[in-house]
């Protein structure tokens, strides 16, 4: 096997706060033939398929490129439950601890389809990935520590603001008091880290000397983030299944002399 493809751009957090580019239903087609056409399988996470409203519709209509690459083994996902439990019983297993899980199976979130009939489709996706192998483990590793890594380095480059490609309303001070109050958590706590991030990053937005531009400094700050998560999901997955894995994501100037491309 020559290696996955992680599927980062249908993150339900990325559709919370969007990159320059919407996700829709032709931009993941356009993400499934890309991989295709690459030969690399496609790895997408649990938590995005249930969650993210174009991968919903996609679930709902099997009339869809989606399905046939389910149904040939080619869409690989990372299931929490994998040997345990299906992917259909995951979102209520998770329902008493993260309030999204709780939301949609209590059919609270607007535009989402009713949960009884998304659980069947779930299921009949569990069955496909059953019989094609294709469900797979979340990796083991602490995710935290990737994300502590990863936020140290920018702090010891001495990286601005404005060299990691973030808007002017971030202030290179700022964002070297944010990170700092980051480590110092994730050094004691590495649990949660994406959304104690999240929470920070309102902190801070709410206090109008750090900036003016409270919702763009969220989105700015929860852009860098999500970009961090999936290259640190790269990273796991790979020592996890020791081949290697490319990762679809949005591309900034903070990692750019990391990243296995020509132009970035």
């Amino acid at each position: 096997m020559i290696g996955f493809n992680y599927l980062g751009t249908i993150d339900d957090v990325v559709h919370r706060y969007p990159w320059r580019f919407k996700v829709t239903r032709e931009h993941l087609n356009h993400s499934l033939a890309t991989q295709l056409i690459d030969g690399r399988p496609i790895l997408i996470n649990d938590g995005y398929l249930v969650h993210h409203p174009v991968c919903q519709a996609a679930i709902m209509d099997r009339d869809n490129l989606f399905w046939t690459l389910l149904s040939e083994g080619f869409v690989n996902v990372l299931a929490r439950g994998t040997g345990r439990y299906g992917l259909h019983e995951m979102p209520e297993r998770m329902q008493p601890a993260i309030e999204s899980f709780d939301l949609l199976v209590s059919d609270r979130i607007e535009g989402a389809p009713l949960w009884r009939d998304f659980s069947r489709q779930l299921e009949k996706i569990d069955r496909l990935l059953q019989a094609s192998d294709s469900a797979r483990s979340w990796p083991s590793f602490d995710s935290g520590s990737g994300l502590l890594a990863l936020s140290d380095r920018i702090l010891q480059r001495r990286s601005t603001a404005r060299s990691m490609g973030l808007g002017w309303h971030v202030k290179t001070k700022v964002l070297r008091e944010f990170l700092c109050r980051f480590i110092e958590r994730l050094q004691q706590d590495k649990s949660g880290p994406r959304d104690y991030w999240e929470r920070l990053a309102k902190q801070f937005a709410a206090n109008p000397d750090y900036t003016a531009k409270p919702e763009k400094f969220v989105l700015s700050l929860m852009n860098l983030v999500n970009e961090m998560y999936h290259y640190n999901f790269g990273i796991m997955l790979a020592a996890e299944t020791d081949v290697s894995v490319s990762v679809e994501t949005q591309t900034s100037a903070a990692f750019d002399d990391l990243l296995v491309v020509k132009d970035v």
